[in-house]
């Protein structure tokens, strides 16, 4: 463990995709990440903004660090058309994007508090689905 954090992650809303259609990830047999010595010097200021929106509970700072470890994540276990997924959010309003760092599932994240959240799901749920992926709202 390298850090506990005192306070729960603030809820938010969650669109689910695996973007495997179903395949499976062993992870007992998953080689565990080897980061880079880069890698790991970036996950210092990330904690530190991980830090920040638990304790302020900012959905935004959130994201923003969600979708940073997802793009590391990138070498070791990339996910099928992270890109596209990321835009479809961007373009609705999601706050970021998070990944299983062990499996197949890209999540998009919004605010709940946001009055424009459950439009902007609907919308992003039914362009993921033009996309060719079936999303679930988590």
């Amino acid at each position: 463990m390298i850090e506990s954090f005192t306070n729960s992650l603030p809820p938010f809303d969650l669109i689910s995709v695996d973007t495997t259609g179903g395949q499976k990830v062993d992870t007992l047999a998953f080689e565990p990440a080897r980061y880079s010595p880069e890698e790991i010097e970036t996950f210092r200021p990330l904690r530190a903004l991980l830090r920040r929106a638990i304790k302020a509970s900012d959905f935004a700072l959130l994201g923003r660090a969600a979708t940073a470890s997802a793009w590391i994540n990138e070498r070791f276990l990339p996910k099928p058309r992270l890109t596209d997924i990321e835009t479809i959010g961007v373009c609705h309003g999601a706050v970021g994007v998070q990944v299983a760092h062990s499996g197949t599932v890209v999540g998009l994240m919004f605010d709940p508090a946001n009055e424009k959240t459950s439009d902007n799901m609907e919308r992003a749920m039914h362009d993921l689905r033009k996309s060719g992926f079936e999303p679930s709202i988590v």
